[in-house]
């Protein structure tokens, strides 16, 4: 059986052997045009072509005749000799050497792809022999037909395409080949001119022009900046500037892709988040990239992950301080363009790592409300001085910024600014934009307290080592009502341990009073009692019921400091304090504080040495005191 299926194969590759294979040539042909994802992109693989020849010139011209339109090609480059010229007219097989842009030898058949093309003539000549051939539609089975010329032209070849004249007129074809030209072939080293043949009554034409084959430049960009490198065995060439922010890949200057989301890095890449920065442009040019026929994007995005990599730890550092030299020498003064992109880059940058950009740290590019400017390292040193930072309310007139402790920032900042600032620097952050705001009085609006109303924040503090001491203190009673005591005790176990937990959350509490006042910074704010923010309690002395605690103060101050920490800890809505108790920990706190307050000295905070401190009263009187006022009628709470 295996003998037969041996002799079976054996037979089958020698009639294949014999036959060679047959393929459907015109099906061939349309999927050949179908990778080209514009047909206009002929005129792209013409030029290359040209430039492969070794041409310095590459002229294309329109010419409109009756129903048909006709473009002329015209380099002067090498020419064809016959056996280049046989090649030309096998597509699939390239005489280019391995320097050449052209990969696959097929350019040529681009512009079947082209509906309505009928004829294709082509002179070539190599300064010693002379060819031309004919054929009609490249897409039909038309015959071609070769001859040579007895005349010896000059070196070069010239293409003559004629197609289907269509609802453009040939201008508007001319224009559109060469604005193709200009995106994918820049930088193409070769001169390339497109114009359009005239007539009496044609106006003159404005075709597309430039200089080309200069990679570190293209116009809009700034600050451009060269980076050469190799990953393994293969070469890149790296160009980061400022302008219309993308992402470009290239091959021997030539544009594969521009961004593309399939080859964005940030996608691609998950530490890529760089290449999304404000304005930032990217070029990459290898010789490593492959594609398939259309050229038109990369088999393998592999190589763009270890390309994302190797710029993020060893280039992009080296371009941002480029950018931060030439933004602090004061030479961007005459480009109010470049100025504002140099300052939303270094942002989106400090954005990335706001505590690993030491150098974008120092950079002065956030506005105050005066137009003098501040680095980001500027608003750490006012955070870490205990200053909050605000943000200017511009549609407000008359507001004395003056008044406020920290820096007030305008709402005009580099993109993304003010962003950066409120989810870096949160609580310590103030919108004066805000209907509702409410502050701590700054800077010089603020009220000096009065003796009564120092006294009143000294007691306010939830001391630990009072709790410390109520845990471990005996119960005491007659030894004859043991259930009673063992009740007590049984109590007072249930409530430490269910205290316990959130008790810790108190103390980490900072308590203190002050005047609260308006987004102006002066309007005195009578309807909030307290303020809860970043951790620290202030209570309100604008606010009637704060006042009178501190009036009762004067007579009852543990009972006052009581109330007052229950009326904080009782509050609910966005603004309560330790949320994550439950009702039935506030209640216990509240409990075990009134315990504490009826049985120890009261504590209070030197401010001097920040030790706490024992006042000299008598425990039977300050707990009558505690007593007796708990009752009192005229109370507001």
């Amino acid at each position: 059986m295996e003998n037969i299926k041996q002799q079976s194969l054996e037979k089958a590759l020698a009639e294949l052997s014999n036959k060679g294979v047959s393929v459907d040539s015109k099906q061939l042909k349309h999927d050949i045009c179908r990778q080209f994802p514009d047909y206009r992109l002929w005129v792209r693989e013409f030029i290359v072509n040209a430039f492969d020849a070794g041409a310095k010139n590459c002229r294309i011209t329109g010419i409109e005749e009756g129903e048909v339109h006709i473009i002329i090609i015209e380099d002067d480059g090498h020419g064809m000799n016959k056996e280049q010229l046989e090649g030309f007219l096998m597509k699939f097989r390239s005489t280019k050497n391995s320097d050449a842009v052209g990969r696959f030898g097929i350019g040529s058949f681009s512009v079947a792809a082209v509906p309505g093309q009928c004829a294709f003539f082509v002179v070539t000549s190599t300064g010693e022999e002379t060819w031309r051939f004919s054929t009609g539609s490249l897409l039909e089975s038309t015959p071609i037909v070769v001859e040579r010329l007895e005349e010896v032209r000059p070196r070069g070849t010239t293409f003559d395409i004629t197609f289907k004249a269509t609802e453009r007129t040939v201008l508007e074809e001319m224009n559109i080949l060469a604005n193709l030209a200009y995106k994918y072939l820049y930088h193409l080293p070769i001169n390339q001119f497109f114009n359009v043949q005239q007539k009496p009554d044609m106006p003159e034409p404005k075709m597309q022009q430039w200089i080309p084959g200069n990679w570190l430049l293209e116009p809009n960009e700034y600050l451009a900046k060269r980076f050469c490198f190799s990953i393994g065995e293969d070469t890149y060439d790296v160009v980061l500037a400022l302008g219309r922010k993308r992402q470009a890949l290239y091959q021997k200057r030539i544009l594969i892709t521009e961004n593309s989301i399939d080859h964005n890095m940030a996608e691609i890449d998950p530490q890529g988040a760089w290449s999304n920065l404000p304005y930032l442009i990217v070029r990459v040019d290898s010789d490593s990239f492959e594609m398939p026929l259309g050229r038109h994007c990369l088999s393998d995005t592999g190589d763009l992950l270890l390309v994302s990599r190797k710029i993020q730890s060893e280039i992009l550092y080296q371009f941002v301080d480029t950018v931060i030299a030439y933004y602090g020498n004061g030479e961007c003064e005459t480009s109010a363009e470049l100025f504002v992109k140099m300052e939303d880059f270094l942002c989106g940058y400090l954005a990335l790592a706001p505590n690993n950009s030491r150098s974008v740290n120092q950079v002065r590019m956030f506005i105050t409300y005066d137009g003098t400017r501040v680095s980001f390292a500027d608003l750490q040193e006012a955070v870490q001085d205990g200053k909050n930072i605000y943000f200017e309310d511009k549609s407000s007139s008359g507001v004395d910024y003056d008044l406020f402790d920290g820096p007030v920032l305008s709402s005009k900042q580099p993109a993304d600014g003010l962003g950066l600032i409120s989810s870096f620097f949160g609580d310590k952050v103030l919108n004066l934009t805000m209907e509702d705001l409410v502050q701590e009085a700054p800077g010089k609006s603020c009220k000096e307290l009065s003796k009564e109303e120092r006294g009143f924040s000294d007691t306010l503090t939830f001391h630990p080592d009072a709790f410390e001491e109520f845990k471990s203190r005996p119960v005491g009673g007659d030894e004859s009502r043991r259930s009673k005591k063992q009740m007590i005790k049984a109590v007072k176990s249930q409530l430490v341990s269910r205290a316990d937990r959130a008790i810790r959350d108190l103390q980490r509490l900072k308590w203190k009073v002050s005047y609260l006042v308006g987004r102006d910074g002066e309007t005195p704010c009578t309807s909030i009692r307290y303020l809860y923010r970043d951790n620290s309690v202030t209570l309100n002395l604008h606010h009637e019921e704060i006042r009178n605690l501190v009036k009762l103060s004067e007579t009852a101050p543990l009972l006052s400091s009581h109330f007052a920490i229950a009326l904080c800890l009782s509050s609910t809505g966005k603004n309560c304090i330790l949320q994550h108790l439950s009702s039935k920990d506030r209640e216990d706190l509240l409990n075990l504080d009134a315990i504490l307050r009826c049985g120890d000295v009261p504590r209070s905070r030197d401010e001097e040495r920040g030790k706490l401190v024992e006042k000299k009263e008598d425990s039977a009187n300050r707990r009558a005191d505690f007593n007796r006022n708990s009752t009192m009628n005229d109370l507001p709470f």
